[in-house]
């Protein structure tokens, strides 16, 4: 049995499968190039495979279903609306676009990743017991944690590299024993037999969930033994598709935001909200473009870019016949240079306007003294600087410099020029890279 989906262009199934997965040991949510996943129909369990045959432009996404007898025709529609729910494939991200490129620092994100959609969990049950599973642990003791419940209470997906998650009637005939024994404290379990009633009863109900506005809805769930403020807000992006959710408790999440705006600290809840209110209402598609930053720099999103590098993952890698290359501007002149500029603050010792052979000097794009003097061009720093130096160019003179090299750059070729010694890690390599 198979089907395929037509997501809104533009569609990247890999950034959205990352998207969900959120690391590399989970084993419900399989990445080989192709997404699989188990589905509870229902009256049994099929594992789905899925793949992108269309260009991020022209997307289809094909998705087979393994077993037998052959889905009925019900069986393909529940399937069908739970891989467009995973996989956020209804999704318009037009005015999330809009916002982002109103910033340049988050244009430079939504470039990188274009195509990305907001995944969801396929029930609620799984959005809030992930939750309970993550609180207070790292993400990777969480996830091991879900895949041995998947693992000891999931159905048999005859796919010995897909664990099907467990359902709530699952999890409510579990003994309190045998998940103690999976590593759950005492309390989480109580909390995991909470969740599992609560969804199964009917007393929490998805339908009126999504009919309630955001703060009755997020009330609703705090209802609930175990579930605070973070879990809430997590279960209403993840779950519910509350795309207007930036879970503001998440020290990952708020971390993430630290880097990215540059500031000294951890920023408080309230800090949370007050940064975000401009990207409102799509503080949630923030909370996923950086999630992806964050693998794409740690070096755990297959095919991602270096650091400050927004190009989607798994283009080329960048060579000296592309569009935007770095030299040192005591470098001879070459005729492929096309226009070149210097981006330097200080005009280079030594060198003479004749000998430079510039077209212009753009010193307004360079870095604030301040971040020179604390970089000194130490390479153990360069990432910490590209992430600081992305926070200064959203400064209005240094944006607007920025924004003329980005037209010079779809003008034609382009050299920015630099009197570092090291070019690879100058401020022209990160310029470079954005521009790219």
């Amino acid at each position: 049995s198979s089907f395929d989906l037509h997501p809104r262009p533009p569609y990247r199934l890999d950034l959205t499968v990352w998207a969900l997965r959120r690391r590399d040991r989970n084993e419900i949510d399989r990445w080989d190039g192709s997404y699989r996943r188990a589905l509870h129909l229902e009256d049994r369990t099929v594992v789905a495979r899925a793949c992108q045959v269309g260009t991020p432009h022209r997307p289809v996404v094909r998705v087979e279903l393994a077993g037998a007898p052959p889905c009925d025709a019900g069986e393909l529609d529940e399937a069908r609306a739970q891989m467009t729910r995973l996989l956020g494939v209804d999704v318009d991200l037009g005015r999330f676009y809009e916002l982002a490129d109103a910033h340049p620092r988050t244009r430079r994100l939504k470039d990188r990743f274009l195509g990305m959609r907001p995944p969801r969990f396929p029930s609620l049950f799984e959005a809030l017991a992930n939750a309970v599973a993550n609180q207070q642990l790292s993400l990777e003791v969480g996830l091991t944690l879900l895949n041995r419940m998947a693992s000891s209470f999931g159905a048999d997906t005859g796919d010995d590299g897909v664990l099907a998650f467990p359902t709530a009637e699952a999890i409510i005939a579990a003994a309190p024993d045998e998940l103690r024994a999976l590593g759950f404290s005492t309390r989480k379990v109580e909390y995991l037999h909470a969740i599992a009633h609560a969804t199964e009863s009917g007393a929490l109900d998805e339908e009126e969930l999504d009919r309630a506005d955001r703060g009755q809805a997020a009330r609703r769930l705090m209802e609930v033994r175990g579930i605070g403020r973070w879990s809430a807000e997590y279960a209403l992006l993840r779950g519910l598709g509350r795309l207007d959710v930036y879970p503001g408790d998440d020290v990952g999440a708020r971390n993430k935001l630290r880097r990215f705006f540059g500031l000294d600290r951890d920023p408080s809840y309230d800090e949370v909200t007050a940064l975000l209110r401009p990207w409102e209402p799509c503080t949630g598609l923030l909370y996923f473009h950086l999630l992806l930053d964050g693998l794409a720099e740690r070096g755990q999103l297959p095919g991602a870019r270096p650091s400050g590098d927004p190009r989607p993952p798994g283009g080329p890698a960048m060579t000296d016949v592309e569009k935007v290359q770095v030299r040192r501007i005591y470098d001879d002149p070459r005729p492929d240079d096309g226009r070149r500029v210097l981006v330097d603050r200080i005009w280079p010792r030594g060198m003479s306007k004749e000998r430079a052979q510039l077209h212009e000097w753009c010193k307004q794009v360079a870095p604030s003294t301040d971040l020179r003097r604390w970089y000194r061009h130490d390479p153990d720093k360069f990432d910490e600087f590209g992430r600081r130096y992305r926070a200064e160019l959203d400064e209005p003179e240094r944006a607007r410099a920025y924004a003329h090299l980005q037209q010079l750059a779809a003008d034609g070729r382009l050299t920015l020029l630099t009197a570092s010694k090291r070019s690879d890690i100058s401020e022209a390599a990160v310029l470079a890279r954005l521009l790219g």
